[in-house]
């Protein structure tokens, strides 16, 4: 099982290796218009996400809204779906 700071990594990781946006903030959104991170980069954010976690992310996207996209929520909702009884 991966902690949180391991899923917090790999998040940020992911977000700097497509959108080559480092040093990012928890709580700042990743949809925010001055980050300018193309919506098809996500993509490839999620999918790097998925494949190192093996966790599926769509499943945090699909019962939340917005807020769900700063590397502090997101890395929580991974961690929660890494934690809870299968």
């Amino acid at each position: 099982m991966m902690s949180i700071e391991q899923i917090e990594k790999i998040v940020r990781e992911a977000v700097e290796d497509v959108a080559g946006i480092q040093s990012l903030q928890n709580d700042i959104s990743l949809v925010d218009r001055s980050l300018a991170i193309p919506p098809a980069c996500f993509l490839y954010i999620f999918d790097i996400i998925e494949s190192k976690t093996k966790l599926p992310v769509y499943d945090i996207l699909k019962n939340s809204n917005h807020e769900v996209m700063t590397i502090r929520n997101m890395t929580t909702a991974l961690y929660e779906l890494e934690t809870r009884p299968r």
